[in-house]
């Protein structure tokens, strides 16, 4: 069971969403789907999520922060399962932390390089409650509490520029969004790989792959056509080709093989779907 809920009013400019999971049964390798945000791990017991590449290499992360992933990597539930995920967005991880968002990718900061000592305890209050909702508002505070000790940076241009591509779903003209900032492209493209660990053309093409997979997810009727109106693409052979960059395969070969659009996926900007 997956259990998704929103964070406090106070933290809804950094954290998406929590996700509260606890499976007890097993789920076969799936692609992992890149999102754009920056998700941090909290496990309850010894059970992890199998992370494996497409050289063989085996990995089992604990907790800790985890940008995004390359196509070249799937995940496995191969035993039950008990963790919660909180979805940050990747300027927002940043602010908090200090960590530049490129150096996760494809890789993984353990989490007591993130919150210190208070790794043990938030674990252990996490593993000690049952209830998600009991479990929301003890993140709640634990966040909260974080903010007020933290002093963020004044920069407002890159956080601006990650929140209109994703109310527009990564449908939107750049050129025109850049001459809001007041800062040269070459400054905004340097400073989006510390924020968000990309630029921002690519970051849009994440944001945009992000809400039609999960157009389709939720809507497996839905035709290629719909997606393609929906999310912004030229046409049908734009879908496709993002959907290969992104995923390593084509939408029918992905619909065929082993991966399908299961519970594994849990997503990151739900919220800006009209479901």
């Amino acid at each position: 069971m997956i259990t998704d809920l929103v964070p406090d009013k106070l933290l809804t400019s950094y954290i998406s969403k929590y996700s509260f999971i606890s499976l007890s049964r097993t789920y076969r390798p799936e692609q992992y789907v890149p999102d754009g945000a920056v998700k941090v791990f909290i496990y309850e017991g010894d059970e992890y999520i199998r992370y494996c590449s497409d050289t063989g290499r085996s990995l089992r992360w604990k907790d800790g922060a985890i940008g995004n992933l390359s196509p070249r990597f799937s995940m496995e539930i191969d035993r039950p399962i008990r963790l919660t995920i909180c979805c940050f967005r990747a300027s927002a991880f940043y602010q908090l932390f200090g960590i530049p968002i490129h150096l996760l990718h494809d890789d993984f900061i353990p989490l007591e390089e993130i919150i210190a000592k208070h790794t043990h305890q938030l674990k252990d209050s996490l593993a000690h409650t049952i209830c998600p909702h009991e479990k929301k508002k003890l993140l709640d505070r634990f966040f909260i509490h974080l903010l007020s000790k933290r002093k963020l940076s004044d920069l407002k241009a890159i956080p601006f520029i990650e929140q209109i591509i994703l109310c527009y779903r990564g449908n939107i003209q750049l050129d025109r969004l850049m001459r809001h900032t007041n800062m040269s492209p070459r400054t905004v493209e340097r400073l989006f790989g510390e924020y968000i660990g990309m630029p921002p053309k690519q970051f849009c093409k994440i944001v945009r792959f992000n809400h039609a997979f999960l157009l389709r997810k939720y809507n497996p009727k839905i035709s290629w056509q719909e997606i393609v109106y929906e999310c912004g693409y030229y046409d049908q052979s734009h879908y496709i080709n993002e959907f290969r960059s992104h995923m390593g395969v084509s939408p029918q070969k992905y619909g065929k093989g082993r991966s399908r659009m299961s519970s594994l996926y849990v997503g990151t900007h739900i919220d800006y779907l009209d479901l």
